[in-house]
């Protein structure tokens, strides 16, 4: 993965912000995560750890100067809805980065496209997020410290730090249709009746990448194929138009997407965009699914 703190420390110092509450984001195919029905308090003594408890929320305001967010999460399944400003001039690409324990921002800017991998936790992220729009995600975040990154389509971030808290033990995970998995290898394997529509479950099974699960329309007479061979050399206009997604998650991590209604008739992907350690995208070795929508 490109160490984008370093590359951006680098360029254009003066423009990264540390916002006091925090910020989220990654790589320009970063997507989402939603979704929530509450579960109910079981008495039977036996069943206290089961999925019963309300999961915790958490708003994220987003603007062009600022991520507004608590200093402070909840670790485990967690509920985020991103709202944008209406006058933002920028779109919101967010990811959370969980560092290693003992890890600094400031390690994480100096560390080599290698060592980045190394140093930190992929925990999600989103699509994108444009003005006056929201999105629901839920994560699944383990406890520790944070750098959460906002990614504009220009690669401008505004960067920021929060510290998640001990599991809420029992929350309840989303309803899901089914789940997208991820790996091992360069895979995605959907679930039977896949529509890219409603609320899924994304797993990565992949024993040591990072993936994400890109969501994008495919231009008209164009295929899967079409979409790999683009991203070996990315000359062009590329052949697919992200609609969702959820964003880059570690081995082993999981998350909820709610893709929303039914797309417009035509043929899909998923497909995982990030650049592995060597720049290729996982796209171009051809991590890519497609599927219709009728």
């Amino acid at each position: 993965m490109t160490n984008h703190l370093k590359q951006r420390s680098q360029q254009q110092p003066s423009t990264i912000r540390r916002a006091s509450r925090l910020g989220t984001a990654l790589t320009g195919v970063l997507l989402l995560t939603g979704v929530a029905a509450c579960g109910d308090q079981d008495s039977a003594p036996q069943a206290q750890a089961e999925a019963t408890v309300a999961r915790p929320k958490s708003e994220i305001k987003l603007s062009d100067t600022a991520v507004d967010m608590p200093a402070q999460m909840p670790g485990g399944l967690v509920d985020v809805q991103l709202d944008a400003s209406p006058s933002t001039k920028r779109s919101h690409h967010l990811a959370f980065f969980r560092r290693n324990d003992g890890v600094s921002v400031k390690q994480l800017e100096k560390a080599s496209d290698a060592e980045f991998e190394s140093l930190v936790t992929y925990e999600g992220g989103n699509a994108q997020v444009n003005a006056g729009a929201s999105q629901a995600l839920t994560f699944d975040l383990d406890p520790g410290n944070y750098t959460v990154i906002d990614f504009d389509e220009q690669q401008n971030m505004l960067i920021g730090e929060t510290t998640v808290g001990a599991r809420t033990q029992g929350a309840a995970e989303p309803t899901a249709k089914g789940t997208i998995k991820l790996g091992p290898g360069m895979k995605i394997t959907l679930p039977k009746g896949f529509d890219g529509s409603g609320v899924w479950k994304v797993v990565n099974d992949d024993p040591s990448l990072p993936h994400e699960a890109g969501v994008g329309r495919l231009a008209p007479n164009k295929t899967s194929a079409d979409a790999v061979a683009w991203a070996k050399d990315l000359n062009g206009p590329p052949p697919i138009e992200t609609v969702g997604g959820f964003g880059a998650i570690s081995p082993g991590h999981q998350g909820w997407v709610d893709l929303g209604p039914k797309q417009d008739p035509g043929n899909y992907l998923v497909y995982c965009a990030l650049p592995g350690s060597d720049g290729v995208l996982h796209l171009a070795m051809g991590m890519a699914t497609e599927f219709p929508v009728n």
